[in-house]
């Protein structure tokens, strides 16, 4: 059932997440052989079968550098909280990507 996962019934709600998306690329045969060669790397290093999402997330967190530390999330996320005098509107501000920008609703 697209958008649910294991043991959702068909009433419940579908969600973003549980949705399975395709990845399709036309590669020359030295890249598809790269590519071979890392995904065998990857099992001998992990000790056995890889699905798909699991390949490419630890290829990813590979190129993005992290996670390092056992128990420590991949990314680190800032909040700044000021304190206002009454009546007066306060603007949220993220930060993705070394840039920052405002925050909207329900991203704070």
């Amino acid at each position: 059932m697209a958008g649910r996962k294991p043991g959702d019934r068909p009433e419940d709600a579908a969600t973003p997440e549980a949705k399975r998306q395709t990845f399709r690329f036309d590669v020359s045969a030295e890249v598809l052989a790269t590519f071979r060669e890392a995904m065998a790397r990857l099992r001998r290093e992990t000790g056995g079968k890889l699905d798909d999402d699991q390949a490419l997330l630890l290829m990813a967190r590979h190129v993005l550098g992290g996670p390092r530390d056992s128990g420590r999330s991949s990314y680190q996320v800032s909040v700044t909280v000021r304190t206002l005098p009454v009546g007066v509107s306060a603007r949220r501000w993220r930060k993705r990507g070394g840039r920052r920008g405002s925050a909207g609703n329900g991203e704070v």
